[in-house]
């Protein structure tokens, strides 16, 4: 797991799957709330560190956003196969130190802000969806 967060190893799988399957519901309930939660993920997460900053200047927010909004399926199947998709296996090379040379501090970035993103868009945000967006992420970004 990431460093500066902490688990609850407890929790069963199936409890996890659901309480981040309702949020999940509950935060893209909408195309427009998809779009509004994409922009504010990327705002939070581009003003939270220059070194993101830098590794998103040249790029086209809307072709990252669809982009992100894929992986969260790939991560989601992830999480519930334990075996990788090849899109993941994409992803995991593209962000490798021989490519994009993503450090593991810009990870924890990437959590802090898509947990902060989730609780602005989910009413009910509470610990155990926290927990919940965590383990499930945090095998997208373990891996």
């Amino acid at each position: 797991m990431m460093e500066g967060f902490s688990v609850d190893a407890d929790l069963p799988m199936d409890d996890l799957h659901e309480i981040f399957n309702d949020s999940y519901q509950r935060v893209f309930s909408s195309k427009h709330s998809e779009a509004a939660f994409f922009s504010g993920f990327y705002l939070r997460f581009l003003k939270a560190s220059p070194a993101v900053r830098e590794h998103f200047k040249n790029t086209d927010m809307d072709q990252q956003a669809d982009m992100l909004k894929k992986s969260f399926f790939h991560v989601h199947k992830l999480f519930i196969t334990k075996k990788p998709t090849p899109y993941m296996e994409g992803i995991a090379s593209k962000h490798s130190k021989a490519h994009l040379n993503i450090g593991p501090e810009l990870y924890e970035t990437w959590m802090e802000a898509l947990l902060g993103t989730v609780e602005e868009f989910d009413p009910k945000f509470s610990p155990s969806i926290e927990e919940a967006w965590l383990r499930v992420m945090s095998f997208g970004v373990d891996y």
